[in-house]
């Protein structure tokens, strides 16, 4: 998944397809640490505070305690 990738294809319709599988796989790769905070955000089509809500209605952890 090149999370960027819609800077060059922003109509693709095949982008709009993947919204709900692109916060799904952003969650999975922020719970594995293999990507950010910020770049899990800019996978999904949510703004930092909705994936805050969302992370924590799931009672998921992402940060180093």
């Amino acid at each position: 998944i090149y999370a960027f990738y819609p800077d060059f294809i922003g109509d693709a319709s095949k982008w709009d397809e993947l919204k709900g599988d692109r916060t799904e796989v952003a969650i999975s790769l922020l719970k594995k640490s293999k990507i950010s905070f910020s770049k899990a955000v800019a996978m999904t089509d949510l703004n930092m505070g909705q994936f805050t809500e969302l992370l924590k209605a799931r009672k998921i952890r992402w940060r180093a305690v």
